[in-house]
């Protein structure tokens, strides 16, 4: 049975006649792009059926390009609300948000906080209102987030 392979950066070059520096600007900085080539990279991107290696471009930028964002309960309607911006304003910058709840525990805060740290979300987070604000924010800077 023969295997698929996805289709890379250097695939979508050789189908443009581009570098793979010209298709790597096309998608990150697309505004720095002639027109032309900028059409000619996307024709081949539609073409071939390329989606970025999500793998490759957190090794070639050591950035996970992810925001955590911890909220005290996903049973009210107005976290969901702030989450919804949150996350349309991140996806527009190139980010995903990661999401966790505390369940109003201080405790349990705590430990997502550290978690994230540890997994170095590019130590940035987003802290949504709730019951124990003060006692959080003290707990962030304490941890230096």
């Amino acid at each position: 049975m023969p295997t698929y392979s996805a289709p890379t950066l250097t695939d979508v070059a050789k189908k443009a006649g581009v570098s793979t520096a010209t298709v790597s600007r096309c998608l990150n900085t697309p505004d720095r792009v002639a027109k032309r080539t900028r059409d000619k990279v996307e024709d081949a991107i539609a073409t071939l059926g390329y989606t970025p290696n999500y793998g490759a471009r957190v090794m070639a930028s050591k950035r996970t390009y992810t925001i955590g964002a911890i909220i005290p309960t996903m049973e009210n309607a107005i976290f969901a609300r702030g989450l919804q911006v949150f996350q349309d304003e991140l996806h527009k910058q190139g980010y995903a948000l990661l999401v966790a709840s505390s369940s109003y525990d201080p405790k349990i805060e705590e430990e997502q906080i550290k978690e994230y740290k540890d997994k170095k979300k590019n130590r940035k987070m987003k802290k949504l209102e709730g019951k124990y604000k003060e006692k959080k924010t003290n707990k962030i800077k304490k941890i230096q987030i």
